[in-house]
């Protein structure tokens, strides 16, 4: 699969117990994580490199008038970088459909 971050992959897979997913069909709900509970605080500040990125590589398209607000934005990602606690959530999806440590790390006990 080609991992560029200009294709989308055709379908995402999302890693649940038998709790998590009955959870989900009865409240038509997704629940999403606190990012201070992350098991590796790397996941938050690469999510905002991609972001960067992103941001920097499309900033030629940017109509001249809103380039205040991608300023504005680069000093807000700058901002969520360097705090201690940042508030924001997570809901975790894979590109990869069948993967074992998945399956080991969100359903150790079987999944879907």
């Amino acid at each position: 699969m080609n991992d560029s971050p200009d294709k989308l992959p055709p379908c995402l897979y999302h890693y649940t117990s038998q709790k998590g997913l009955l959870g989900i069909l009865q409240t038509n709900k997704l629940w999403m994580t606190n990012i201070l509970y992350l098991n590796d605080s790397s996941e938050f500040t690469h999510a905002l490199d991609l972001f960067s990125l992103e941001l920097m590589k499309n900033k030629n398209n940017i109509p001249r008038d809103e380039l205040p607000g991608v300023d504005f934005i680069k000093t807000f990602i700058k901002y969520l970088s360097s705090t201690r606690n940042p508030i924001g959530y997570v809901f975790s999806l894979s590109k990869n459909g069948d993967d074992i440590s998945q399956w080991r790390g969100y359903c150790p006990e079987g999944g879907f």
